[in-house]
């Protein structure tokens, strides 16, 4: 039931969320603010299409390099392409800022293998998003997977999921 994109590749994006901590825009020296930042897939960009880059470029996969949310570039310093900014022990290139209109304008966003690597949390992921090939598939994905005994995940839909957090 996952929808492939024009290669045939399954269009899947598997993601990581850290707390990241950045200094605040306007703020002094210690002045801190808790930031979303999310490893993700190559796809990531497909399965949120209303996602473009505004300025500078994408990150390219296997770098130091990440893009921030225009609503992230608006409440934290250093957070214009070509600066570089210290999160957890590594350094990193800010290379592109992106819109959405939604929430994720106020996340950073980066490779998730880097991401993984770089918080020591390995090849582990928090949430893997797909789109499927109709919304008729879902139910049926849901219980290939949560029939699946070797895994423990909830399954639902992007609309539930936000529906249930706020």
């Amino acid at each position: 039931g996952i929808a492939k994109d024009d290669q045939g590749k399954p269009i899947v994006s598997p993601e990581l969320v850290v707390a990241a901590n950045l200094r605040v825009k306007n703020g002094g020296p210690d002045d801190v603010g808790s930031v979303q930042f999310r490893g993700v897939g190559d796809e990531a960009w497909k399965l949120r299409p209303n996602t473009k880059i505004i300025a500078g470029r994408k990150f390219e996969p296997g770098k130091f390099e990440l893009v921030v949310g225009k609503g992230a570039q608006a409440n934290f310093a250093d957070l214009e392409p070509g600066k570089e900014i210290k999160l957890g022990t590594q350094t990193w290139t800010v290379v592109g800022v992106f819109q959405s209109g939604d929430s994720l304008e106020s996340e950073i966003w980066a490779d998730v293998q880097v991401v993984g690597n770089a918080y020591r949390r390995g090849s582990s992921v928090t949430t893997v998003f797909a789109r499927l090939t109709s919304p008729a598939a879902f139910d049926e994905f849901k219980a290939k997977l949560t029939s699946d005994p070797s895994l423990q995940v909830d399954v639902d839909t992007t609309l539930n999921y936000f529906s249930k957090q706020s």
